[in-house]
This record gives C-alpha cells, sequence and structure tokens, in this order.
C-alpha cells in the first residue's frame, strides 16, 4: 500500500530473488516485470546445477575486437551461459585447449601467421567448431571506397569447402540511410535504400539460431565462394 496525502493507492512490485545452491548463488535483482522472468529464471538454474560451464573462445591478436572493450556487450550477455575465454596463439608454443567448444574468428584486419593456421586446423581437426565472422573487405562510408583485407586465410578455410571472397554485394532490398543533398539554397537530408546494406527477410525456419528473426541489416556483406565443397 502506498500512501501519499489523501491518496491510497494499491502496487504491486516485485522484489529480487536469490537463489543458493549448496555454495553457490545467483542474484536476480529487482524484478520490473515478468515477461522474461521465465528465461532468467531457468537460466539461473542451469548455471547453479552446471559443474563447470562450456567455453566459448576468441582469438586475439591480428587486429581482432578488444573482448572488454569492442565486445563487451557480447562477453556481458554470453558469459551468463558460457565461460568467454581469450585465445592466444601468437606466443606459437602451444595448441588450442580441448576444453574450448567453440572457437570465435571475429574480424582479423592483419594476416593470421602459419603457426596460428596450423592450430586452427589442428582444433578442427580434433572435432573443434570454429565459427567465421570475417569481412575480406573494408569500406568507408565517408570516403566511399573500399579495399581488400589481407588476412591470408584462403588455403586454410578452402579444404573445408568455403572461401569469403574479395568482393561486395548489393542488393535493391536494402536498408534506409540518410543522404544529403542541396536544392537550390536549401540543404535536404533525404531517406534511401543503400544497395551495400542488404537486409534479409527469409531466414531459415529449421535454423534455432535464425528462425525467430524478422529482419536483418548486414553492412558491406561479401560473397561465400562453395564450389570448393564439391
Amino acid at each position: 500500500n502506498v500512501m501519499e496525502k489523501d491518496n491510497v493507492q494499491l502496487k504491486k512490485a516485485y522484489m529480487g530473488l536469490v537463489l543458493i545452491y549448496g555454495e553457490k548463488h545467483e542474484t536476480l535483482p529487482l524484478v520490473q516485470n515478468v515477461d522474461n522472468f521465465e528465461y532468467e529464471m531457468t537460466s539461473a538454474i542451469k548455471r547453479l546445477a552446471a559443474d563447470k560451464l562450456p567455453q566459448v573462445g576468441f582469438l586475439g591478436g591480428f587486429g581482432t575486437p578488444d573482448l572488454g572493450q569492442d565486445l563487451r556487450q557480447v562477453t556481458t550477455s554470453l558469459s551468463k551461459h558460457y565461460q568467454v575465454t581469450p585465445v592466444n596463439t601468437m606466443a606459437g608454443n602451444s595448441l588450442i585447449n580441448n576444453d574450448i567448444g567453440v572457437l570465435c574468428i571475429v574480424q582479423p584486419e592483419e594476416p593470421l601467421d602459419e603457426w596460428t593456421k596450423f592450430c586452427v586446423d589442428q582444433y578442427i581437426m580434433r572435432g573443434g567448431r570454429v565459427a567465421w565472422l570475417t569481412n575480406k573487405v573494408k569500406a568507408d562510408p565517408n570516403t566511399q571506397q573500399a579495399t581488400p583485407y589481407n588476412l591470408n586465410l584462403d588455403d586454410l578455410t578452402r579444404p573445408y569447402g568455403f572461401v569469403v571472397s574479395n568482393n561486395l554485394i548489393q542488393d535493391i532490398q536494402a536498408s534506409m540511410i540518410q543522404v544529403q543533398s542541396q536544392q537550390g539554397m536549401f540543404t535536404m537530408m533525404n531517406m534511401v535504400r543503400y544497395p551495400a546494406f542488404p537486409e534479409i527477410r527469409e531466414f531459415n525456419k529449421a535454423n534455432p539460431i535464425v528462425k525467430d528473426f524478422q529482419t536483418m541489416s548486414v553492412f558491406y556483406p561479401s560473397s561465400i565462394d562453395t564450389s570448393a565443397a564439391a
């Protein structure tokens, strides 16, 4: 009950929640709505009951984004269910740990050395999984110029059936951007579709990763050559 001056109100409030399992505990802060409460609750129980969280590795170096800064939001979200582990192969003295369930290679901007490619190849051959989140072309929307990255990856990915091409995809079904134009004495801002930002609207409903997606914009994507898979 909330009493203010001459008003009396009845409000429904959800407080925080602490789950305790042995010596471990999980805290759910103030619950302001219950729309996502079941998911948060079951996720917390899953973390408590697990002996250890599965590991997700991120390859470091070679101009990849920094986990603590550039990928901080990704790291925070993944940490709810996984142990996020930096992977450093630049020392050149150890292979990738078998405990890592999936290795993420996120947008290197410098060529990978031969030792790193050997480590990745050996990791895959031992049953490891790799998420290739790479661009082959660096595009600047301000200068409208594009230059290829030399990542030294093609000989690594080709035996596994694909190569990211050194090109850019354009599609008339694209996201809107704001473009400035001069009309006489006036400067006008118009929204136009930019072909280099294709908008995906159809997804594989049988794939749990994308089945609930409605739309997704991709920026300066390249095509993927899968002819080697044949």
